[in-house]
């Protein structure tokens, strides 16, 4: 009998054993839930074993986890599961398994997230925080036009060169539109508004109308010119604007665009956290806080 020949059978019966052997885990950046007890020794990262001819391979990562909470007692809120390789049996590609990021498994219930609310929010506006501290002062621009320009008809071209030609550099940007009109006049505004609004004059959707005020909007976007156009009445009807030279022709108002250029890599949610303070700062007459 050949060398061959006698390390078939013994090769067979590894294969076979394997087949019917544990499959080994890691399961790494454990965040234990306690219920606010101070329970020493329990770890970050541990190993899991389990049978192959059990698993769920839809759900391989959410038994695994499963399997370490029962080894502790202790429910784990989230970690992050991988393959051994070596232990994987034909029917389970762990390669592929582990390729990207780690199989992330959250076990927060929603009683456990209602618990921790509060400190979570704190923890995230304090870490948004130290972020907005590290934003550099942007560029700001501004350019006024009167509303009795604005003919229905035809888009005001050398305005929105202007601004085109601004806003070319790129950017995101965060806006104001505001005013020094008399309160008068002001009050004036909010009426031909408000009969727009309730009219859907030319089938347009109408920002909110809120007090009256001499800062008229305050918004962002990664599209100025577009969202300016928009506000002046020459963009899409179902968009909410201001729309306005659907109502403000009539009227002896000169309005300013005020606008602040930040870098096309700023993270958009600390963009839309300075909108809102802006917002709360501002009390614009048109439209809502947070980002639409």
């Amino acid at each position: 009998m050949g060398a061959a020949e006698k390390k078939a059978p013994i090769l067979q019966i590894l294969f076979e054993s394997l087949l019917g052997a544990a499959m080994k885990f890691a399961v790494r950046k454990i965040n234990w839930d306690t219920d606010g007890e101070h329970v020493p020794g329990l770890p970050k990262k541990m190993d899991v074993d389990l049978d192959d001819d059990k698993l769920d391979w839809d759900d391989v990562a959410s038994l695994v986890v499963d399997a370490a909470t029962d080894q502790t007692g202790y429910c784990i809120v989230d970690a992050e599961v991988k393959a051994y390789v070596d232990t994987a049996p034909p029917g389970f590609d762990a390669r592929a398994f582990n390729q990207g990021k780690p199989k992330k498994v959250n076990r927060m219930d929603s009683f456990a997230a209602f618990d921790e609310l509060g400190a979570s929010t704190s923890i995230s506006l304090k870490k948004s925080a130290a972020r907005i501290l590290n934003v550099a002062k942007p560029e700001v621009w501004r350019i006024d036009f009167d509303m009795r320009s604005l003919d229905p008809m035809l888009e005001p071209d050398e305005l929105m060169r202007k601004v085109d030609e601004w806003v070319g550099g790129g950017g995101r940007f965060i806006y104001v539109l505001e005013t020094d009109a008399d309160i008068s006049f002001l009050d004036s505004a909010r009426v031909a508004f408000s009969e727009a609004k309730i009219h859907e004059r030319d089938g347009r959707a109408y920002a909110r109308l809120n007090d009256v005020n001499k800062v008229l909007y305050v918004g962002s976007s990664s599209s100025l010119g577009r969202r300016f156009r928009e506000h002046l009445g020459y963009g899409a009807r179902g968009t909410y604007a201001l729309h306005m030279c659907q109502w403000a022709r009539h009227l002896f108002i000169r309005v300013s665009l005020v606008a602040a250029r930040y870098p096309v890599g700023m993270d958009p949610e600390i963009l839309g956290l300075m909108e809102d303070q802006l917002w709360d700062t501002l009390r614009p007459m048109f439209g809502r806080r947070g980002r639409r």
